[in-house]
């Protein structure tokens, strides 16, 4: 296995577990959810595994992911509204 793909089977495990979390918590789906999903029994052990591998614990990365996806929302919003002129006439578009 580690010829094949450079990595301990546990090791190729453990990051492909962690690849389908991380789809799953982007997803929508809870903590305890995605650790079920991804075959860990424990919350508590698949959070620790998920903060080892990425570097943040799954709330935090889903809190980050959905600031992300509201910063870049309203940016585009921003973007799509026209500029309105002083006194809200639309003929006076800058």
């Amino acid at each position: 296995m580690k010829q094949a793909t450079g990595s301990s089977c546990a090791a190729f495990l453990t990051a492909r577990r962690m690849r389908e979390a991380r789809t799953l918590l982007l997803g929508g789906r809870g903590v305890a959810e995605a650790a079920r999903e991804v075959g860990y029994r424990s919350p508590t052990s698949f959070s620790a595994a998920f903060a080892k591998a990425f570097g943040m614990s799954p709330s935090q990365f889903k809190d980050r992911s959905a600031m992300a996806v509201v910063n870049v929302a309203s940016e585009t919003n921003r973007q799509a509204l026209p500029k309105v002129g002083r006194h809200g006439d639309r003929r006076h578009i800058r």
